[in-house]
């Protein structure tokens, strides 16, 4: 099957239990595992962030078939993160020393005290009720003895509730430099949820927060996030993680809830939250929507962060932290919706992690946008779908978002077919170029993730089911194609994607105006 990775046929299989390409594992697309072989590795790395040619990478799955395989590399990780990280950890490993275990087994947290509405709280509509407490959190060890962190959290409630109905509740997180996300609680409520929001020390900017406690001493925002010296304790991050424990917790609790229908949806590093969270608390979660929350941060913008650790602290914070190594133990319904040129949450982080998660999964790539979930140029937003998933997941209304199944192409065509309940009203195929030598010579490297440009192919839907779209091509192994994925949209305006894949092909027959 490999040979046809040199001309423009493409071949994948996703859920399913027989794989046509080694790059994917049983159950998904781009599983990075140890079983995988060290060529696949510097392929991933080299092909989706170090920025080097396809024809010169170094990969055991995508060279001819009559070449000398290389020498396996370490799984997962692999270029520009420190050594001692390599084949110590792997995705799923028992942690006996987890640092978190302590705050998962308290329940619920200590409501300190409720406070007035802050002053800039959103205006509250009618049918909704709020009320803003104090919650004990994690201590700190200072100089001048221990101090509790007292979070702030805001429970948001239909009003009135039906007497005997117990609602569905959903932990609701904001993003970096953010605080709590008092106006997205009140937008849940006012959709029948149950709802909570906390501030999250080091994830937020420490500065607007309600809250208080020794992260409030931090000097600037982002400062001592990755902090693992003496342990993973000391980062602010490692606060802001516990405080979502305590936020869940207190959720779950609720006499208005209903524990057993429970969710988490999280923006950026709100994201990253939720992508943890449901790691750590595994079946009290039954749905979660992670905005860009990819893990395996060596993979996305931040790994530089990791870098600027001693060889010690970088291998703590990977094994306590990074909710990518984490991602088998989740047992929500989980989605991912990403930017497919994000600046900070790469693809290659978010495959990495999405590889992980057991199903029920899905996800969606969005075109021509770093660190957005509109793409004006393509005309498509997913910012908004979360209350579809949600409403599937714990409501039992609605019905299931499609999912991409791709299989065998022929030539320069991909065929893929979609599950899905409902009509689907659009049906693309997205691809990236290698970029020419002469903008590699000029200092335009393309392969940049924020930098590339996803042109369009729309699918043609065939009377058997299947959906054809033609990428141009030609089976000259020196000319190289970059990435592709199938994108669909359904008649509620949901759309999922397919993993991004590799591919080769002819660039010289782009269409003129690149198909946007």
């Amino acid at each position: 099957m490999w040979p046809l990775l040199n001309s423009t046929n493409i071949s994948f299989m996703f859920e399913s239990p027989g794989l046509s390409l080694k790059i994917f594992s049983q159950r998904s697309c781009c599983t990075f595992t140890p079983g995988l072989g060290s060529g696949l590795l510097r392929c991933i790395i080299g092909l989706l962030v170090l920025a080097i040619p396809f024809d010169s990478l170094s990969a055991q799955t995508l060279r001819p078939a009559d070449e000398t395989p290389l020498p396996p590399a370490s799984p997962v990780i692999s270029g520009p993160v420190s050594p001692p990280v390599g084949d110590k950890l792997k995705p799923g490993m028992a942690l006996d020393d987890d640092p978190f275990t302590p705050y998962l087994n308290r329940i619920p947290p200590q409501v300190l005290r409720e406070i007035p509405a802050p002053s800039k709280t959103p205006a509250v509509p009618s049918g909704v009720k709020l009320r803003h407490l104090l919650i004990k959190s994690f201590e700190a060890q200072t100089a001048n003895g221990p101090v509790a962190n007292e979070i702030y959290a805001v429970v948001a409630l239909p009003d009135p509730i039906p007497a005997g109905r117990k609602l569905p509740g959903l932990l609701v997180l904001h993003g970096g430099a953010g605080s709590c996300d008092v106006a997205g609680a009140i937008r849940w409520a006012g959709r029948g949820y149950a709802a909570v929001a906390v501030d999250l020390p080091g994830i937020g900017d420490q500065k607007i927060m309600v809250s208080t406690g020794s992260f409030k001493d931090v000097p600037k925002y982002g400062a001592h996030q990755f902090d693992a010296e003496p342990d993973v304790t000391r980062g602010t991050v490692f606060m802001g993680i516990v405080a979502g424990i305590d936020g869940f917790k207190l959720l779950q609790h609720l006499p208005e809830v209903d524990s057993a229908r429970l969710g988490i949806v999280g923006i950026s590093w709100g994201g990253y939250t939720t992508t943890m969270l449901c790691s750590l608390l595994g079946d009290q979660v039954k749905a979660a929507y992670s905005l860009y929350g990819g893990g395996f941060y060596e993979l996305n913008g931040f790994r530089r962060r990791l870098g600027e650790l001693s060889p010690e602290a970088h291998l703590a914070w990977v094994k306590y932290m990074d909710p990518g190594y984490r991602a088998p133990s989740i047992r929500a319904a989980f989605f991912f919706a990403a930017a497919a040129n994000d600046i900070f949450f790469q693809p290659p982080s978010i495959q990495a992690t999405y590889a992980q998660v057991p199903e029920p999964k899905n996800v969606v790539f969005v075109p021509n946008v770093s660190h957005s979930l509109f793409s004006r140029k393509n005309g498509i937003s997913v910012r908004d779908q979360e209350k579809e998933w949600f409403d599937y997941h714990l409501k039992g209304e609605g019905e299931s978002f499609p999912k991409i199944v791709t299989t065998l192409g022929k030539g320069p065509q991909v065929k893929f077919t979609v599950q899905s309940k409902r009509t689907i009203v659009r049906a693309q195929l997205y691809y990236s170029l290698v970029p020419s030598v002469k903008d590699q010579t000029e200092g335009k490297d393309l392969k940049s993730w924020n930098n590339k440009t996803w042109y369009l192919e729309h699918a043609r839907l065939n009377p058997n089911g299947e959906y054809t779209a033609t990428i141009p091509g030609s089976n000259k192994p020196d000319e190289t194609g970059d990435c592709w994925y199938a994108l669909v949209t359904d008649d509620r305006g949901v759309s999922v994607s397919s993993p991004l894949q590799v591919f080769r092909f002819n660039p010289a027959n782009m269409p003129p105006d690149g198909g946007l």
